[in-house]
């Protein structure tokens, strides 16, 4: 709703039989209670949101790299790339604390793999990441750590030069298991109930499209 549609909404909530000076204060009450309610309601969105992507990594790791195990899901990666990109347009000033670090470093190097296969550029890229926190620029200097932890023996400066000559051609999902269980692990501590893989190999119910999503429930959501 425009703001000025939803300013005028709330002083008509107030009541005017009041005093001119006494309906001013309810009427800033009202917009605080509303103000609060509509961030709560934000706040609730994106945890569930963050669940939702964790639980559909989960899933991806394991049909990736588990031979015994091989969900038999169909469009997880779409679904998770959707629930990635709610993450960041939810992702407000007032919300920021409540995505974990490795939650924002998983969202955007997932959200920029997906991107880059369907041939996005990095300054389409960056309009999306930088006010999320996490631009390319920042992605390229994780890939660098990444390269040096691994023990590469060519100086920052050249691993750089080398990711950046080939960004467009980058597979981000290469590190995906290490991050993914970094990030389940940062979101279990902080209280998420997350949802451990079914012994029958099987997760998620199907809607009548034949698309299949997480089974959630907000006991998985911290308090």
């Amino acid at each position: 709703m425009p703001e000025g549609s939803y300013d005028s909404a709330i002083i008509e909530e107030a009541p005017k039989s009041l005093p001119e000076d006494v309906r001013l204060v309810a009427v800033e009450a009202i917009r605080r209670a509303s103000a609060e309610s509509k961030r709560s309601l934000e706040s609730l969105e994106l945890k569930i949101r963050i669940a939702e992507f964790a639980t559909a990594l989960h899933l991806l790791v394991a049909n990736e790299n588990n031979q015994d195990y091989k969900v038999d899901l169909i469009n997880w990666d779409h679904f998770a790339h959707a629930t990635a990109t709610n993450i960041i347009r939810l992702d407000k000033t007032g919300l920021k604390d409540i995505i974990p670090d490795t939650v924002r470093k998983m969202v955007a190097h997932f959200y920029v793999g997906f991107e880059v296969m369907r041939d996005a550029t990095r300054d389409e890229l960056d309009e999306v990441l930088d006010s999320f926190g996490y631009p390319t620029s920042r992605i390229l200097d994780d890939l660098v750590t990444e390269s040096l932890e691994k023990g590469s023996k060519k100086s920052p400066e050249d691993i750089r030069r080398e990711f950046e000559s080939v960004f467009a051609r980058l597979f981000f999902q290469q590190d995906y298991p290490d991050l993914e269980k970094r990030m389940r692990e940062e979101l279990l501590a902080v209280g998420y109930q997350l949802p451990k893989l079914k012994s029958d190999k099987s997760y998620g119910y199907s809607d009548e499209e034949g698309d299949i999503y997480p089974t959630f429930t907000t006991e998985m959501l911290p308090a």
